[in-house]
Formats: structure tokens, sequence, C-alpha cells
């Protein structure tokens, strides 16, 4: 499973990203990435932004990627408004 994404994880650019406390870790991303190349998954839905980074690494790999928080941070914002494949919604992702 890994060893298929392993290539495309490094050479995206991952690593160059800048990390925020509190932040996913890019082992976790690994995984996460791998699983969603595993079951052909393009769009991702995240609920809790919080800096924005995580979302940033699922728009490296997925064509479509939603996020939602009930507090968006200037900082996320700031982060991913140059990322065309991100969207950001302020709201409750419970709802």
């Amino acid at each position: 499973l890994f060893k298929h994404t392993v290539d495309e994880f490094v050479q995206s650019g991952v690593y160059d990203l800048e990390m925020t406390d509190g932040s996913v870790y890019f082992s976790e991303a690994f995984a996460f990435v791998s699983f969603c190349r595993l079951h052909e998954v393009d769009t991702v839905f995240e609920s809790g932004v919080y800096k924005g980074l995580s979302t940033e690494v699922w728009s490296l790999f997925a064509k479509e990627v939603t996020g939602i928080d009930i507090f968006l941070s200037t900082e996320a914002e700031t982060r991913l408004a140059n990322r065309a494949n991100v969207r950001l919604l302020a709201g409750d992702g419970r709802a």
C-alpha cells in the first residue's frame, strides 16, 4: 500500500510546508493520502481546519478540498488563499 504512494508524497513538496503547533503529523498525512489513493478518493471534507496545514496538505493530493470550522482563523484563510482547489466554510461541521 505505502510503497505506491511514497514517491508521490515526497515529491509533492509537502515537506516544504511550514509546520504549525497542533497540526497533522506528516506520518499521519502520508497514511491518509495512501488510503485515499487506494480507494480512489479525490474529494476531501475536513471538519476543523485550525491553522490550515492539514487542509493545505490535502490540497496537494485531492482534486477538491472543503474545510469547515466554527472559527476560521485568519492564518488558515491566508495560508489557503492561493489554493484554487480549496474551499473554506465557516460553520459547525457536526450539523
